[in-house]
């Protein structure tokens, strides 16, 4: 379990099971509350999909909250489900019981709320929820308070990248492009090596500020090039000089800034500082590995595909250009994101520290336990109750039951530490998609499809504008959105929206929808579309997975 507050959540689960549905605990960020720690009742385990989400409480509910100390009532699910949509889509109950109560912070005398705590039930659990929240409200209130001294400082630091980032956009829109693409692989790389939430943090924000020193240089000086020995080259590598002098002075990108201005050193103390392996910890080499990696794949007038590039990389592992372990440690994971298969996340249907098997395909007959502890994409870290002593690289078969029916699917050992192994997971490429959907709830434009065009690019949004929508869930082959309006089964339409500073298009159908007290919700499968396109689909589930674990 990733914190204090999961296995505090989870206990109290365990005590009022099964009539406990569902539990949160969500920070408070300004009007809106972060969902960081989510019980499923339904499977008796953590969701880990959910952390992230953010909503609101209404002023009937706060009213209630002030005047009590704590909301206890039962509830029409109805009339709940679309502020509260997330958690109550699964429940086939008319009518359930919510139970809300503030957290403060500890040892003031003015009250201020940091949070909030959640409790959907089958029965009236009022007097038992009472006694637990005396028993443990200390625990959940310091573990709580912890969090959110540390989320207010995640929040100073990326809003502060994030104006940076915006004018990096505008200004330079190669060095941005190349700044979310190496952010994003560093921190799956970071997943995949086991490293802690806040170490992520740390090597998403340095990768995403590491080239910002060269908005001071001359465009003709922003290429890359390896060579240190002429001049021009040496004013180029002076970016990160530049970089440094721009962030010295601020105390929040203080840990942020040593990691990224080292990203063009080396092992062997030929890079630009002169610095050796053993001034280089881990985030540093990630960030240099996925740097270099991005540079070179995407050179231009320079095609080479990623089993080229990763061959280079090869030889500049053998020359102690980049660290080599941490380097065999990432190419299956490099591999895999650019090859197009980090869009599958079983763990989505299951949750974290879910019971599962692991099967070797050769001896059948031996069935290995095993618990996850933690997932990104369609990357599982597991824990075995008993070592099996697999080999890295090993081809396993992984069983989970989703859904009541036991599903096999097909795993790749890419890294492990002891007992923790690292899986790659796939399903056949038919069905790779089917399985691909995260909570989205995210603004949107709906336009009008023309009978006949060439390309999505080419079409008039402006005139095809048809209303504005909001997604509920985003998928591989299909999305959920929320309108007010009537649209005929059947109909085709373009979905058009904006995330991480990349535009999306997706053309599709109106397959069926289901009428809510105030709103539509409509099911819309996609039609056919390029490679291209789609994988921005693909990209944008993958940043809001990564957006979703790193905002606690």
């Amino acid at each position: 379990m990733n914190n204090t507050l999961d296995e505090l959540l989870y206990g109290i689960g365990q005590e009022l099971k099964p009539s406990l549905l569902k539990g949160i605990i969500a920070l408070k960020n300004g009007e809106e509350y972060v969902q960081i720690s989510t019980y499923d009742g339904l499977k008796n385990s953590l969701r880990d999909d959910q952390k992230g989400i953010t909503f609101l409480l209404n002023n009937r509910l706060n009213d209630i909250i002030n005047q009590n100390s704590f909301f206890s009532r039962e509830i029409n699910v109805d009339d709940f489900r679309e502020q509260f949509w997330w958690v109550l889509s699964e429940l086939r109950q008319k009518e359930v019981n919510l139970f809300i109560k503030p957290l403060y912070k500890p040892l003031i005398n003015n009250l201020e709320e940091i949070g909030v705590i959640i409790f959907i039930s089958l029965n009236n659990l009022t007097v038992e929820i009472n006694d637990i929240l005396d028993r443990e409200y200390m625990l959940i209130n310091e573990a709580s308070y912890n969090l959110y001294k540390k989320y207010e400082k995640n929040n100073i630091i990326r809003v502060f990248i994030n104006s940076m980032v915006k004018m990096l956009k505008q200004d330079h829109p190669k060095i941005y492009e190349h700044s979310l693409r190496t952010s994003d692989l560093t921190t799956l790389i970071a997943q995949t090596l086991h490293l802690k939430t806040d170490e992520v943090e740390k090597l998403r924000n340095a990768s995403i500020i590491h080239d910002f020193g060269k908005v001071f240089l001359s465009k003709s000086d922003q290429s890359y090039n390896q060579d240190l020995k002429s001049i021009e080259n040496q004013i180029y590598y002076s970016h990160t000089d530049k970089l440094f002098e721009l962030f010295k002075n601020n105390p929040y990108m203080k840990e942020v800034l040593n990691i990224s201005y080292k990203h063009h050193e080396k092992p062997n103390k030929k890079g630009y500082y002169g610095l050796g392996e053993e001034d280089l910890g881990i985030l540093d080499n990630i960030l240099i590995i996925s740097n270099v990696f991005d540079n070179l794949f995407h050179k231009e007038n320079d095609t080479k595909t990623v089993k080229q590039v990763l061959e280079k990389m090869e030889l500049m592992a053998d020359r102690r250009e980049i660290d080599k372990d941490i380097f065999q440690n990432s190419k299956e994971v490099i591999s895999s994101f650019y090859g197009g298969f980090l869009h599958f996340s079983p763990t989505t249907s299951i949750g974290v520290s879910k019971n599962i098997h692991i099967q070797d395909p050769v001896k059948k007959e031996e069935m290995h336990k095993a618990e996850i502890i933690n997932s990104l994409g369609n990357l599982i870290i597991i824990n075995f109750e008993k070592n099996p002593e697999f080999s890295l690289g090993r081809n396993l078969i992984f069983m989970c039951d989703v859904g009541g029916l036991i599903e096999k699917f097909n795993a790749k050992i890419i890294s492990k530490t002891k007992n923790d192994y690292t899986l790659l997971i796939w399903v056949k490429e038919k069905n790779k998609n089917k399985t691909l959907k995260i909570y989205w709830n995210e603004e949107a434009s709906l336009h009008k499809l023309p009978i006949e065009f060439k390309s999505l690019e080419n079409i008039n949004l402006e005139k095809n504008f048809d209303q504005k929508i909001l997604i509920r869930k985003l998928g591989g082959e299909e999305l959920v959105f929320q309108s007010e309006e009537e649209i005929i089964t059947g109909e085709k339409r373009i979905i058009n929206f904006e995330y991480k500073g990349e535009r999306i298009l997706i053309p599709g159908i109106i397959k069926s929808k289901i009428h809510e007290t105030s709103n539509i919700i409509y099911f819309f499968e996609y039609l056919e579309m390029k490679d291209k396109d789609l994988s921005k689909v693909y990209r944008a589930i993958f940043k809001k997975q990564v957006e979703l674990k790193l905002k606690v």
